[in-house]
């Protein structure tokens, strides 16, 4: 969705939804084939995001063998790209790749940093929100690493 989606006129908006809509279904349909040819697949979004309570998204959650795995990103590493705050973003894993579980067990936040910066505005020239997108290198090991391990 655009940055400035509430200054959206309302069919811009609604055009924007669908459109997002239509791809969120499109990758439950992408994920469904690669589920039932026994193949692997892992959906991310953020813990708070709507798309956890779509009815494909739901029944993609029900199959057999399919986990949800909610951590945080502060855990991988994931900090502010000046100040290098921790960012928590709290996300979501929906997986069956049965090795990801241990590698994101016990990454959920215990407030054990100073403090959290909020995923919002800049810092320096680089939008907060842009660079919260990107996967801490950590995070992408662990993927990697059970992966390979399949």
């Amino acid at each position: 969705m655009a940055s400035n989606w509430f200054r959206m006129d309302k069919l811009s908006r609604e055009n924007q939804f669908v459109q997002a809509l239509q791809f969120l279904e499109f990758c439950c349909l992408l994920m469904d084939m690669q589920i039932t040819e026994g193949r692997y697949v892992i959906f991310e979004h953020p813990f708070r995001a709507l798309s956890w309570q779509h009815p494909e998204i739901v029944a993609l959650s029900q199959r057999p063998g399919m986990k949800k795995i909610k951590f945080d990103m502060c855990m991988f590493g994931m900090v502010s790209p000046i100040e290098k705050v921790p960012l928590k973003k709290t996300t979501v894993f929906l997986t069956n790749v049965d090795a990801l579980v241990p590698k994101m067990s016990n990454k959920t936040c215990r407030g054990t940093h100073c403090k959290h910066k909020t995923i919002e505005g800049m810092e320096g020239n680089i939008k907060l929100s842009r660079w919260a997108q990107k996967y801490p290198d950590p995070l992408c090991e662990a993927i990697a690493e059970a992966i390979s391990e399949l």
